[in-house]
């Protein structure tokens, strides 16, 4: 048994789990187990009654507001165990200061990240905010608006509908959505044969993000969509789907945390894009799940909501299922990268790769992206020799399917 995010080791009982306390209080559910030393070894504590009042203690002492925890013991190990509960009443603080998990270490969080606990302890979200500016014009929402749902006069009863005016002021939604404003945007940047060569730059901010929106979907046609005489027809050709791209440039938007500054970035390449979106995964969908594709609640559902209303997207919450439905008929498949502070989604070319053959396909099949296997586990897994395997992966390499890494021994193989 290791330490991980969300489970923390302690030998004896001292101050320095409180910031672990305050960590899981904030961002998810975890244990701490006292009379464990950090590699995992059960020593035990010598009187668990006296140091399970002494932690009761010092967070009821310690932590503001008063977390939710409780208490478990193996009387065989005389190990405690504290589960400390994700709290509603954000931030909880330690000594005035708000803590995060990193891994395995709890580090403080930014001035920016207390305030969306701030925000979360309120139940509000930051788009509900009120705008500094409250001379909007909203011309190419209107627009939509029309287009879309026929509403052809946008009164403020209509705007207050769709949340974007409360109490006589416009919020920051309705700021991101209008005409001419100071938030955040789109960047786009078209590459070359590599990186050092810089085809077009696009700022798209400044406009409704509804129209960065569509101007990134006109940018996307313009160099990944052709069409094809197929005898008398005329076929359009979509080098990455559409539709994929759309759903990660609206998952980018409707999930992004607009407190931050940074724009959504679009980076184009001849074999791929890459859509970075500032800010994390909502607390209640693990990494796991997120890449799985598994429903989550979105970071502005004022944003949401419109989106959803306008045809944007499908439905709430869905936008990385669909992106890996729609890949499913290819051997490539979309990359999803979390950190802490980004998201990133990489739509790779449909047909820029090689067919496989029947070995190298039942090889692929049995590898992951994000899980890199040595040549022996695959052999194991296939039922073929490691010879056989090596050669594999040469033309898997070659026809550009596999990552390796590490040299000798410690090669690993992982899907592209």
């Amino acid at each position: 048994m290791n330490e991980e995010k969300n489970l923390e080791f302690k030998e004896h009982v001292s101050n320095t789990f409180l910031k672990t306390v305050s960590a899981f209080a904030n961002f998810g559910t975890g244990k701490i187990l006292f009379g464990v030393k950090d590699n995992g070894e059960s020593v035990g504590l010598e009187d668990v009654s006296s140091a399970r009042l002494d932690i009761e203690n010092k967070i009821n002492d310690s932590i503001r507001p008063k977390p939710e925890y409780s208490f478990s013991v193996n009387k065989i190990t005389n190990v405690l165990e504290v589960t400390v509960f994700k709290g509603e009443h954000t931030p909880y603080l330690y000594k005035g200061k708000a803590y995060r998990r990193a891994d395995t270490a709890d580090i403080e969080v930014d001035q920016d990240e207390l305030k969306r606990l701030t925000l979360k302890g309120e139940h509000l979200y930051f788009e509900q905010l009120e705008a500094r500016n409250q001379q909007l014009r909203f011309s190419y929402l209107n627009g939509v608006l029309e287009k879309e749902l026929q509403i052809k006069n946008v009164s403020d009863e209509i705007l207050r509908s769709l949340g974007l005016l409360n109490k006589g002021s416009y919020n920051i939604a309705a700021e991101i959505l209008s005409d001419d404003n100071s938030a955040p945007g789109i960047s786009i940047v078209r590459f070359g044969k590599d990186i050092s060569i810089i085809n077009e730059r696009l700022e798209l901010k400044g406009k409704s993000i509804i129209e960065q929106f569509h101007q990134s979907i006109e940018v996307y046609r313009r160099n990944y969509c052709s069409e094809i005489i197929d005898g008398i027809q005329r076929v359009k050709r979509e080098s990455i789907p559409e539709k994929a791209f759309r759903e990660a440039v609206a998952n980018g938007i409707v999930h992004r945390d607009w407190s931050m500054t940074p724009d959504i970035q679009i980076f184009m390449h001849p074999e791929k894009i890459e859509i970075v979106s500032p800010g994390r995964l909502s607390d209640n969908l693990s990494k796991e799940e997120y890449i799985r594709g598994g429903i989550s609640s979105p970071n502005n559902p004022v944003l949401a909501n419109i989106f959803f209303r306008l045809h944007i997207i499908e439905l709430l919450g869905t936008g990385i299922r669909r992106i890996n439905e729609l890949y499913e008929r290819y051997t490539v498949k979309p990359k999803f990268e979390i950190y802490d502070n980004s998201l990133k989604i990489t739509l790779p070319l449909c047909e820029t790769r090689k067919e496989l053959t029947v070995a190298e396909k039942m090889v692929f099949d049995n590898m992951e992206y994000d899980n890199p296997v040595t040549s022996s586990e695959l052999a194991g897994k296939v039922g073929v020799s490691k010879k056989v395997i090596l050669n594999i992966m040469k033309s898997l390499e070659a026809k550009d399917y596999v990552l390796i890494s590490g040299v000798g021994r410690s090669t690993r193989y992982s899907k592209r």
